[in-house]
């Protein structure tokens, strides 16, 4: 069984770049494995793995946990992910050039894969998210996480492009 998904809109400073942040507990009964098919929307996502117990995702090299901090690529056909005990997440769900725009890497270097985000060069990102872990409740997850966002868009200094201005 799983807990439902729950979805919260970002401020409207990141609304250009975030489609949403949302939340949720997976294999909530943890007497099974739970297995979910996953349909591609088009997005980035950055995820946030609350607790020790993550989500296992094939690659490569067969099928794997995936890492703490992950970055799922744009995939362009339906994937599984699998549970075997109970998993939380907190997530960024970025909007097609969002990722880009805020931490200066093309989403096109994800395509069809996943990868450790605190492989990725994002000045803080591990600092970050170990805060993020450490947050009592998801409005305060947010509004870290705003914050966190907003200056790596600061710090980044791209200038939108033509997608995000459409």
């Amino acid at each position: 069984m799983q807990s439902p998904v729950t979805e919260y809109k970002p401020c409207k400073s990141l609304r250009s770049f975030v489609e949403l942040f949302w939340s949720g507990s997976f294999n909530t009964d943890t007497s099974g494995h739970l297995s979910l098919h996953m349909i591609p929307n088009g997005c980035v996502e950055l995820i946030i793995h609350l607790n020790d117990l993550h989500c296992d995702l094939e690659n490569n090299f067969g099928w794997g946990q995936t890492p703490d901090f992950m970055i799922l690529g744009l995939f362009t056909k339906p994937y599984e992910v699998r549970f075997s005990g109970m998993v939380k997440v907190f997530s960024i769900r970025f909007k097609p050039e969002g990722f880009y725009n805020i931490f200066g890497v093309p989403a096109s270097e994800f395509k069809e894969r996943y990868e450790d985000m605190a492989l990725v060069k994002c000045n803080g990102f591990r600092d970050f998210s170990n805060r993020i872990r450490d947050e009592k409740s998801v409005a305060s997850m947010i509004k870290r996480t705003e914050i966190y966002l907003l200056k790596s868009l600061q710090d980044n200094k791209i200038h939108m492009s033509y997608v995000n201005l459409a």
